[in-house]
């Protein structure tokens, strides 16, 4: 019997596969061109890149109170929801829908114009965590503000929107 040939990978594929992660850098770079950001290094260099983000920035914070700035590019709008969803499982708090969520100190995930968004809060309550997808650009974004004071997690986040978009 003749053995069957191995297919072997195609240079182009992988041209191809940089290519694009080039382009959605550059692209997500010019987004946050208001903002103060450098670029996450290479794919599997951060969580979200090891998990199907194809470009990554760590921004300077453009308002009071924010720890971490962080927002991610995914290839398409079905990744985007899964990995939310993924981290909203994995947060280890009891993320339930709730309309209120974020605003008043409300743990929870509610949708919002442009996708969704999550609060909670981490390690025996000290820290808070802001989660949002915006469906437009399939972005992702991460805020942690400084203190776990959860009533501003909604103003920190609607603020952060406005410089980012400004």
């Amino acid at each position: 019997p003749t053995p069957t040939p191995t297919p072997t990978p195609s240079p182009t594929a992988s041209a191809d596969a940089i290519d694009a992660w080039m382009a959605a850098e550059d692209e997500l770079l010019e987004r946050t061109s208001s903002l103060e950001c450098s670029l996450l290094s290479r794919p599997g260099d951060g969580e979200l890149l090891a998990n199907g983000a194809l470009a990554g920035v760590d921004c300077e914070p453009p308002i009071d109170g924010i720890a971490e700035l962080k927002l991610f590019t995914f290839p398409d709008t079905w990744r985007l929801r899964r990995y939310h969803r993924t981290r909203i499982e994995e947060s280890g708090e009891r993320v339930r829908p709730d309309p209120q969520a974020c605003l008043q100190g409300q743990q929870g995930v509610r949708k919002w114009e442009h996708g969704s968004v999550a609060c909670w809060l981490q390690e025996g309550r000290s820290k808070a965590a802001i989660h949002w997808t915006d469906e437009r650009t399939d972005t992702y974004g991460i805020i942690r503000p400084e203190s776990a004071a959860n009533d501003r997690l909604a103003e920190l986040w609607l603020e952060v929107l406005e410089a980012s978009e400004a």
